[in-house]
């Protein structure tokens, strides 16, 4: 309910679902019209590819937690005219959208504390890496595979970091 997608969504927010004190923490760009509908992350095509890319890379999901960066699905309401339907299709979040859900995503990785955090995709890398903290890397394409740092406001110890790799 943090921003204007929360009152506007069709279903209940994604939040996320795995392991607790999960070892490998994935973050991926926006939830899907698949995820909103089951409430998970990573499903239908999208998350049969992601779970065979996991089990090839051989992490367990036993010890993996699953998270959209925006659990709300961004849409854009097409209208109809007079050669097509109205019909809805996703679009990018927005910046204020990315804002709102920042502390939730945060909030999971304190939670998690996971050795390693995935970016899953381009916004994901963006949104968890600041800038000064990307180098020379300054685009996802170039930044593949390097690990870079987020940083989290800690709880009780103040700033806290963690590896990502986009």
């Amino acid at each position: 309910t943090r921003c204007a997608l929360g009152p506007k969504r069709r279903r209940k927010a994604v939040v996320g679902a795995g392991a607790h004190n999960a070892r490998f923490l994935f973050v991926y760009d926006t939830t899907t019209e698949i995820d909103e509908a089951s409430s998970m992350p990573m499903v239908g095509s999208e998350g049969e590819l992601f779970l065979d890319l996991m089990e090839q890379a051989g992490i367990d999901l036993k010890e993996s937690y699953c998270t959209p960066l925006v659990g709300c699905r961004p849409i854009l309401l097409i209208p109809a005219t007079e050669e097509a339907e109205e019909r809805i299709v996703d679009r990018a979040p927005s910046k204020e959208e990315l804002a709102a859900c920042k502390p939730r995503v945060s909030s999971i990785i304190y939670a998690t504390d996971p050795d390693i955090v995935f970016a899953v995709g381009a916004e994901a890398w963006k949104a968890r890496v600041k800038p000064k903290d990307r180098g020379l890397s300054g685009t996802h394409d170039k930044a593949l595979g390097e690990i870079f740092l987020t940083r989290i406001p800690g709880k009780i110890t103040g700033e806290l970091s963690y590896p990502v790799i986009p």
